[in-house]
């Protein structure tokens, strides 16, 4: 449990809704410790984690998949169980919100996404490429469609019906690393993919939870 152990450094910034620009007025700062967890919520009931006053909470991955197992039909019951246990011991809860996978057997996103048509798939498969040319290749993980906006405003509405039932109430939550691996020729690129549209996707994401957290911590995860 103990080696296990990772430490956030949890913090928002606040900013202009007419601007988006950051400021110095208008910029807060917290820090606080939570252990890490990934998807292990059983952890969360460690007697030494529970015991210890210098971590104030858990953060825990939830993925889009459990969330929301058929369309519009979301399902927050284990967030639930998890504040409700948290704060019954004094702690709180950090939420993780993934649409990413970094295992080609494993995909994060809800079924329906992967059937219906108009969501060309759901998902693209993320790389590590062997040679300069791309030519020799292994599968790595799945990612979300996250320049599709059929599937971005999928993701934005899943980010609004947790914010109704969450803000303010968990201590905060982040969207996972930016970083997506498809290469640089362009072989590899999933259809409707650029740089700019992937760049205004994320932006997109991070406005929307923001919107729908107003009263809570918000990150997004940069690399």
């Amino acid at each position: 449990m103990i080696r296990n152990l990772l430490f956030i450094i949890s913090f928002t910034l606040s900013f202009s809704k007419a601007t988006g620009q950051v400021s110095e007025s208008n910029l807060t700062t917290k820090i606080s410790n939570y252990i890490f967890v990934n998807r292990d919520r059983a952890r969360i009931h460690d007697t030494i984690f529970l015991s210890t006053k210098q971590l104030v909470g858990a953060q825990i991955k939830y993925i889009w998949k459990e969330l929301e197992p058929k369309k519009d039909s979301f399902n927050f019951q284990i967030i639930k169980d998890d504040v409700e246990f948290l704060k019954s011991n004094g702690k709180s809860l950090f939420i993780q919100l993934q649409d990413v996978s970094f295992d080609s057997t494993m995909i994060n996103v809800p079924d329906y996404l992967l059937q219906d048509t108009v969501y060309l798939g759901g998902v693209n498969a993320q790389y590590v490429f062997k040679d300069k040319e791309e030519n020799f290749y292994y599968k790595e993980g799945w990612v979300s469609r996250r320049w599709d906006v059929n599937i971005a405003s999928r993701f934005h509405k899943l980010m609004c019906e947790l914010g109704k039932m969450f803000d303010g109430i968990i201590a905060g939550i982040n969207l996972p690393e930016t970083s997506v691996e498809f290469g640089t020729t362009g072989k590899h690129y999933p259809k409707g993919f650029t740089c700019d549209n992937y760049k205004n996707a994320i932006k997109e994401n991070m406005l929307t939870l923001k919107t729908a957290f107003p009263n809570t911590i918000v990150i997004q995860y940069i690399n």
